[in-house]
């Protein structure tokens, strides 16, 4: 079984579920399912309307709405850590803890693969996850930040948006300790980044994720197609290969109106083939769960 986890609130929720169109329309595998952890009240009233929406209309039955209540019960420390972060901080401190939650119940053959809710498929996510060697138990992406880009590697390797962990020993434990280490600076308000020269502040549940290799053993995910703000105008990248695109700096409305694209340059191609559907799937999104 593959499970699929991401998190938000409200303000999300819209991308959230075109995130969840998205792996309806392309994932292949029939054995997997989306675990939606609702960060307040409203959200999981919306999650859950439109889980039955969609058994209604005749698709799977896929969809798993949790609330983040229960994420924060069973995780010693989590209260304490996130009323010690605010804005973008607090939503970064999600990742680890839904993902460490998610796969501590989940059986040795799982693989769980969290999931940004800005994230959106273009393809099938199942070869990202058939070309992890057999004997690995954590499969993560780089940020692929293109040549015109490289200083921003320093900001950090590992991509936190499309991490995946099989529930082995190895990979609960690492998922385990990717979380534990997430609580701990916020707690502190640690900012120690300054070994991989990323500046203070930037990309705070992204560092620790370059040790993991010292508790399980790590795959780096090799398949193109990879579509993110900051690589749109990367002149090598094949569109036509493209499987996973990260909106990042994306926002939307309520309703589902875009209020601000990316900073980056955006190539009239990439904003034909991916900028223009991921929005009207946004806003189709937000019109089925406000109907």
């Amino acid at each position: 079984m593959i499970i699929f986890a991401s998190a938000c609130d409200a303000n999300y929720a819209a991308m959230n579920l075109a995130l969840h169109h998205s792996l309806l329309a392309h994932a292949t595998d029939d054995q997997w399912v989306h675990w939606w952890v609702t960060l307040d009240d409203e959200t999981a009233a919306l999650a859950n309307a439109a889980r039955e929406r969609l058994v209604a209309h005749g698709h799977r039955d896929v969809l798993r709405v949790v609330p983040g209540d229960a994420v924060l019960t069973a995780t010693p420390g989590l209260r304490h850590a996130l009323n010690n972060r605010t804005g973008g901080a607090y939503y970064w401190t999600w990742a680890s803890q839904v993902t460490a939650f998610v796969a501590g119940s989940a059986a040795p053959s799982d693989w769980v693969v969290y999931l940004d809710s800005d994230n959106w498929c273009l393809g099938d996510p199942m070869p990202s996850l058939r070309e992890v060697p057999d004997d690995a138990d954590v499969a993560m992406l780089t940020h692929r930040f293109p040549p015109h880009r490289a200083s921003m590697k320093n900001r950090a390797h590992w991509w936190v948006g499309f991490n995946a962990f099989r529930a082995t020993p190895r990979g609960q434990a690492a998922a385990a300790w990717w979380a534990a280490m997430v609580r701990a600076r916020c707690a502190l308000h640690d900012d120690g980044d300054a070994y991989l020269d990323i500046p203070s502040g930037l990309a705070g549940d992204q560092p620790p994720l370059h040790a993991l290799h010292r508790i399980a053993k790590v795959h780096e995910i090799q398949r193109p197609g990879f579509v993110a703000s900051w690589n749109a105008d990367d002149s090598t990248l094949d569109l036509g290969a493209a499987w996973l695109f990260q909106a990042h700096e994306f926002k939307f409305s309520r309703d589902g109106t875009v209020v601000k694209r990316t900073g980056y340059p955006m190539p009239p191609a990439f904003l034909e083939r991916v900028a223009a559907p991921y929005e009207a799937a946004v806003l189709a999104a937000a019109k089925e769960l406000h109907a």
